[in-house]
Order: structure tokens, then sequence, then C-alpha cells
């Protein structure tokens, strides 16, 4: 286990593979609540609720983003915008000014069987 001041290089701490040890080193909790573009590639996260309004609102529920929800982040762009996810079987571009508005609860863990 490792300690909040422990030297690990950042290439071990930033790979999608070892991201529990990342946020256990900088000392985030799981299940904490964050923005949809917040999640990190390979990291997966609940819908919480949505924070937007009108067409884009109804956009986002028509794709499946409602509350329970499980999205995983599969992929960013070069430039780092839009970002893909896996949301119910489809893999789905959002630009991160949509995400923004998309609260998820990170850390949850869902199986392909459950």
């Amino acid at each position: 286990m490792m300690l909040k001041g422990a030297v690990i290089a950042p290439f071990f701490l930033y790979s999608p593979s070892n991201l529990a040890l990342h946020r256990m080193v900088r000392g985030d909790t799981m299940n904490e609540t964050c923005s949809l573009c917040d999640i990190e590639v390979g990291e997966r996260a609940v819908v919480e609720r949505l924070e937007t309004c009108g067409s884009m609102r109804r956009r986002l529920l028509d794709i499946g983003l409602c509350r329970g929800t499980p999205v995983e982040c599969v992929g960013r762009s070069p430039m780092g915008d839009p970002c893909a996810y896996l949301i119910r079987g489809a893999i789905i571009a959002i630009r991160s000014y949509d995400s923004k508005t998309v609260i998820v609860k990170r850390g949850c863990g869902y199986g392909r069987g459950k």
C-alpha cells in the first residue's frame, strides 16, 4: 500500500491500468461525483443526473444517458475533444462542452454479467 507522500514515476501514476493507485496517492475518494468529461480513459462511472435542458437534454436522454446508466470512457481524440464513451453497448463521441453537464459517480464498477 502506497503512502500519500510516496514518490512514484509519473508514467506509472497516469497509466489507465493503475488508476485506483493514482487516486489513492492523490488522496481522491472513490464514488465521488464529477462531470463526465473528468473521467479518464479506461475509467467507469454511473450517471447521477443531467444538468442541461432543452434539445441537448433530449439528445443525451435519447442515447441512453439517464440516471443509473454505466458509462466507460474508451478514448479521447488527439486534441482531447471529443471523447468516446461506451454507453449501453454503443460507442458515442460527446464534446467536452456537452459532457460537462452530465454528472457521474466515478469508481462505481459494474460487470457485464450483472
